[in-house]
């Protein structure tokens, strides 16, 4: 969330973060140099992929990044397995949904 207020106001969350670093270190700070690349979107951030739905965490089009995997899970009690499958998002690796196979 403060990220998200940070990114609204214009800061680099790049440069945010040598500066924390900086500081918890105790060494002077030293304003660093612009990175490379593509100006950021400080509206959001992460924005919309365009091609809905999105992954809630990356915003990457899960038209293209959805997986799924199938799981097996052993109850050590019993020995019993437990099968289901994991939805998720290649862009990121965050786990979206779990179901059951039975």
């Amino acid at each position: 969330m403060a990220a998200r207020v940070l990114v609204d106001l214009g800061a680099d969350l790049f440069r945010v973060r040598l500066q924390v670093m900086g500081l918890i270190s105790g060494r002077p700070t030293v304003t660093p140099p612009t990175r490379p690349g593509p100006p950021v979107d400080t509206g959001r951030l992460f924005p919309p992929s365009g091609s809905p739905p999105d992954c809630p965490y990356c915003r990457a089009s899960l038209a293209a990044s959805a997986g799924t995997r199938l799981m097996d899970l052993v109850d050590e009690a019993s020995g019993v397995s437990h099968a289901f499958v994991v939805v998720y998002c290649s862009s990121c690796g965050a786990s979206l949904a779990f179901n059951p196979t039975t």
